[in-house]
């Protein structure tokens, strides 16, 4: 008898389970209309999106939808852009384009990867401008795009005319990348997130979008500032999954902060600060806002604080470096600690390229640039008054780059996974209570 109610409460529970992951899913995605009403996006995760002047911009796959939002921030050097969004499902590319009329808004796509073939009107949207704000919602049902689900597809999507980041959405969840996405994205991403997305720290994302160049990606958590401390203190994780290879898309998931010298609004550095139990990473993208700003690559200046000590860094031997477009190069890390007055220099542990960026003229026409980007990852083995704790404050300064310092981040827990948390709790103490009152009967039994 007692082990019948036993399964009962178990079977009761493991259906309210159920019944929550439902509502979680449900409640993210649930009741997005396109009518120019925007309400329904409030309760979901957004990611910054833009260069110096920030809007917002997130994105969610159901099984058979993609539908978006963007805002300009209430900004008027901000406009929602009709051409060249980039849209990747899976290992599937296309190129969408808004056709405004009105703020009725019909959306075209061509298949990059079939030759970039025209698919016609594939969706709809509405842009409302009320005084300097714009907002925008589109829908895409996947069909017309010739797939059938996105289940278990990274969803993703940048415009290099909105901004460096890429909103990034998994099938039934939000990330915010960006984005943080950077923010992802997005996460978006929209990499996350809520994403995107995350954003990472610097709310983990994509700056960029570039597939096997150096795009990363990013989501900025912060608006430019002259100081930033991303989202949270360190929380170290076993293994963020970054290799020092000039490839940069393992970065498309991180979070981001725009960074800037303080009075300087142009020269912003897209940067990232995380920490495994192994290595300390940091990534920079050179991105002024106009054409004609700061986009060298940046050999010294660096200084590392890891809990209570502080170590001084430099690149390729306080060298810079000159790439062509699409060039990678590995170069030394010099680690220098003034308590032990020792210096040690490894090699290849800085990758750096140089990459195309979308930039503006005085006249606010944009323009294609290029500018340098780079990561570094520092072992923790070589930072001898250091330890590998997690909790402690890690924490980058360059006074050559901006003004402050910015803050190393990890990830964070899904909901999913303190459902399954409470659902284990629940479950142990359903079965010490049935086996405390089986033992209790037993006695009274005697």
């Amino acid at each position: 008898m007692m082990m019948k109610k036993l399964i009962l409460v178990l079977f009761t529970m493991l259906s309210l389970f159920l019944i929550s992951i439902d509502r979680v899913y449900a409640d993210s995605h649930a009741d997005i209309k396109i009518d120019g009403q925007f309400n329904d996006w409030d309760h979901i995760n957004k990611a910054q999106v833009g260069y110096y002047n920030m809007g917002s911009w997130t994105m969610v796959v159901s099984e058979d939808t993609l539908s978006f939002y963007i805002d300009n921030g209430n900004n008027s050097n901000i406009s929602i852009p009709d051409k060249n969004y980039t849209l990747k499902v899976g290992n599937r590319s296309y190129d969408l384009e808004f056709n405004n009329s009105d703020g009725q808004v019909s959306v075209t796509a061509r298949d990059i990867n079939d030759s970039w073939r025209s698919l016609g009107n594939v969706g709809t949207g509405i842009i409302k401008k009320d005084g300097s704000k714009q907002t925008g919602e589109f829908s895409v049902p996947l069909m017309k795009l010739g797939i059938s689900t996105a289940n278990a597809a990274e969803t993703t999507l940048n415009n290099p005319n909105l901004g460096p980041q890429t909103v990034t959405a998994t099938a039934s969840q939000i990330n915010s990348s960006s984005s943080d996405s950077s923010n992802s994205s997005s996460s978006s991403s929209a990499n996350s997130s809520s994403s995107s997305s995350s954003n990472s720290s610097s709310s983990s994302a994509s700056e960029t979008s570039s597939s096997n160049s150096a795009e990363g990606s990013s989501t900025p958590q912060d608006s430019a500032s002259s100081s930033s401390s991303q989202a949270s203190p360190n929380n170290q994780t076993n293994d963020l999954g970054i290799s020092i290879d000039g490839n940069f898309n393992d970065w498309s998931d991180k979070p981001k902060a725009p960074m800037k010298i303080e009075g300087d609004d142009d020269n912003i550095k897209y940067v990232s600060l995380l920490a495994d139990d192994k290595n300390i990473y940091f990534y920079i993208e050179m991105r002024p806002v106009l054409s004609g700003g700061y986009v060298n690559f940046q050999p010294s200046g660096y200084e590392l604080t890891v809990g209570n000590a502080k170590y001084f860094l430099d690149l390729n031997k306080n060298k810079t470096v000159e790439l062509n477009e699409g060039q990678v190069k590995l170069v030394t890390l010099g680690i220098y600690n003034s308590k032990t007055d020792k210096y040690e220099k490894l090699d290849d542990h800085v990758a750096v390229t140089k990459k195309k960026i979308t930039q503006k003229m005085g006249d606010g026409s944009t323009v294609t640039g290029e500018g340098y980007l780079f990561e570094c990852a520092v072992p923790l083995s070589e930072l001898k008054e250091s330890s590998n704790m997690p909790g402690q404050t890690i924490a980058l300064a360059n006074k050559n780059l901006w003004t402050g310092q910015i803050n190393a981040s990890g990830g964070s827990t899904k909901p999913i996974i303190l459902a399954v948390v409470g659902l284990l709790i629940a479950i142990f103490s359903a079965y010490k209570y049935g086996n405390c009152k089986s033992k209790s009967w037993r006695n009274n039994t005697k």
